[in-house]
């Protein structure tokens, strides 16, 4: 037998194999039935909470891919930038309340004085050229506890340029902590105010 006739052989043997094998592969599908739920216990691991808790997982024999889906990602540009169309309470992506005002900064710190005014809350400053109302913050926070004669804690008002509109949001003066429920309240109280 020739060394050429050696090749085609072995080459028809390689694409036996390869066919058998793709044809003979079974889809991959789950097999537990009902709610997805540890099957072994570690005192390591903590407690089971629920925190993870899938209310819908799939059923017995459905199908499943070994690939991920493919997806397409739509980047903003500068052509395709995100605008401020009405006036809004969210949550940003940290976690942080913010107000966004479909106005310029000036125009929006105006009509947030009048709001403050309107809630009774007591302006200590304002600074327009660094975008701020500080207010008093002695109804919600506590003073210091490590000086001899500690200020009134101060909460500053925020608003900055975003897009074609402006961001509100508060910070507390100093490095003392300023709950993210407590700036939620407040931000929400002035909120409705701007309503």
């Amino acid at each position: 037998m020739s060394n050429h006739t050696r090749s085609i052989v072995r080459i028809s043997g390689l694409l036996s194999i390869v066919l058998l094998a793709a044809c003979s592969s079974q889809p991959l599908v789950t097999a537990q039935e009902g709610q997805l739920e540890r099957t072994t216990s570690f005192p390591e691991l903590p407690a089971d909470s629920g925190r993870y808790f899938i209310a819908d997982p799939l059923p017995s024999g459905s199908v499943v891919e070994t690939s991920a889906p493919r997806r397409q990602l739509v980047v903003l540009d500068a052509a395709n930038t995100r605008t401020i169309d009405t006036l809004r309470f969210f949550t940003d992506a940290n976690g942080l309340p913010l107000i966004e005002m479909p106005i310029e900064p000036v125009a929006a710190s105006d009509q947030l004085r009048v709001a403050i005014d309107a809630l009774g809350w007591r302006v200590r400053q304002v600074e327009l050229d660094e975008s701020r109302i500080s207010i008093d913050g002695s109804p919600w926070l506590q003073r210091r506890t490590d000086q001899l004669f500690p200020a009134r804690p101060q909460i500053n008002i925020y608003f900055y340029s975003f897009s074609n509109g402006t961001q509100v949001h508060m910070e507390r003066e100093g490095d003392m902590p300023f709950p993210v429920a407590t700036q939620r309240e407040l931000l929400q109280e002035l909120f409705a105010q701007l309503q």
